[in-house]
């Protein structure tokens, strides 16, 4: 099962990763057609904000995701300068990845009712027409895996508290 798990992990991440990197190379690339064709051929390239926005969505919340898995998100997390024995930290580290369990999930459901309300109203853009409920879908997707990734946070931070490894 830890073999099974490892290895969707392992998929997981690497889907993530080319996310990432194919849209932040699309928005490069489509930031820059537009600039180019605007300001030296003189072409409106209409829309072009429309499908910077999709691209976006998806780099901004897979990237999201992707820090919690690393742990790697932005904090402010103060326990090494209030707490000096190892034990302390150990217990706020629980404590943090509890109330993060909490918050993960009430942000999940909200997400979920966000996206869910995007399907029944299916808001196209202006111009292209494409539907907003397929960039949101990266929320609904990214707050799954950061749920489970805090909750797999937590789960170490309990083993490593009660004296046991990563």
């Amino acid at each position: 099962m830890i073999v099974f798990l490892k290895r969707a992990d392992h998929v997981i991440f690497k889907i993530q990763e080319y996310i990432c990197i194919i849209t932040s190379v699309l928005i490069t690339s489509l930031i820059v057609i537009a600039a180019i064709m605007r300001y030296i051929l003189g072409i409106n390239f209409g829309g072009s904000e429309e499908l910077v926005l999709f691209a976006a969505f998806w780099f901004y919340f897979t990237g999201s995701s992707l820090a919690y898995r690393d742990d790697a998100h932005i904090n402010a997390d103060m326990t090494s300068l209030l707490f000096k024995s190892e034990k302390a930290k150990k217990r706020m580290a629980v404590v943090k990845y509890a109330v993060s369990m909490v918050i993960a999930i009430v942000a999940t459901a909200w997400a979920f009712q966000f996206v869910s309300w995007s399907f029944e109203l299916w808001p196209t853009t202006p111009i292209y027409k494409l539907p907003l409920a397929l960039s949101r879908l990266s929320i609904i997707i990214s707050f799954i895996l950061m749920s489970i990734y805090v909750l797999i946070h937590l789960i170490r931070s309990v083993a490593i508290l009660k004296g046991g490894e990563n």
